[in-house]
C-alpha cells in the first residue's frame, strides 16, 4: 500500500504538470535495485526505491550498503547504473525512513546535500556518498562490497556517488553535518 500511495502521488504530479513518463515496480534486468519508480519527465531521468520499516527510529547503517538483508548492498546499486548502458538516470535516490546514521563507520562517508526533496512540502534530509572517503585514490575501498568489484572501476563507483541520493525523513536525533 505505501509503494501504490507513493506511485499515485508522483502520477497526479505528471497529470497536473501534464508531462511525464511513469514506469512503476519494473525490473530493467534481473538485479536492478532501483524498480519502484521511474520518472522521465523536463527535470530528467530519475529512478527511485522506497523503503518502508516497522521501525523507522533505526538509524541508517554501514551494513545496509554492505550486507543485502534490504536489498540495498552497494555493488549491487552501482550495477543498476552499468546495466543502463548508455541510458543511465540522472539520478538513482533511495527514499528511507530511517534517521540519520551516527556510527562512526558510516556517518564519515556521507555528505548532507542541498536537493530537491521527492515530496512537496515535506521536509527530509538528502545526502551522498563520499565516494573520496569509501574508495580513496590510489588505495583499496574500506567497504568490502568495493574490495574486490566485479564488473565496475572506482570510476564506475564515483560515477555512480555523483547520481546517488539516500533521501530520509527529518526526525529528532544526532545530527550529520555536511563536509562542504
Amino acid at each position: 500500500m505505501y509503494q501504490d500511495v507513493v506511485t499515485a502521488y508522483f502520477m497526479a504530479l505528471c497529470l497536473a504538470n501534464q508531462s511525464g513518463i511513469l514506469t512503476v515496480d519494473k525490473k530493467f534486468f534481473l538485479e536492478d535495485r532501483f524498480d519502484d519508480l521511474a520518472i522521465r519527465d523536463s527535470r530528467g531521468y530519475v529512478r527511485r526505491q522506497f523503503k518502508k520499516s516497522d521501525n523507522s527510529c533505526r538509524p541508517l547503517r554501514r551494513e545496509d550498503f554492505t550486507q543485502d538483508r534490504y536489498g540495498l548492498r552497494l555493488d549491487y546499486l552501482i550495477r543498476t547504473l552499468m546495466q543502463a548502458g548508455e541510458n543511465p538516470a540522472d539520478e538513482y535516490r533511495l527514499c528511507l525512513p530511517w534517521t540519520v546514521p551516527t556510527a562512526t563507520d558510516i556517518a564519515p562517508c556521507l555528505e548532507e546535500i542541498e536537493a530537491s526533496p521527492s515530496f512537496e512540502g515535506y521536509r527530509t534530509r538528502i545526502f551522498r556518498l563520499r565516494a573520496d572517503k569509501l574508495w580513496p585514490e590510489g588505495r583499496d575501498a574500506i567497504w568490502s562490497p568495493l574490495k574486490k568489484p566485479d564488473g565496475f572501476t572506482r570510476a564506475d563507483f564515483i560515477s555512480f556517488s555523483q547520481r546517488f541520493y539516500i533521501q530520509g525523513a527529518e526526525l529528532q536525533g544526532a545530527e550529520l553535518r555536511s563536509s562542504r
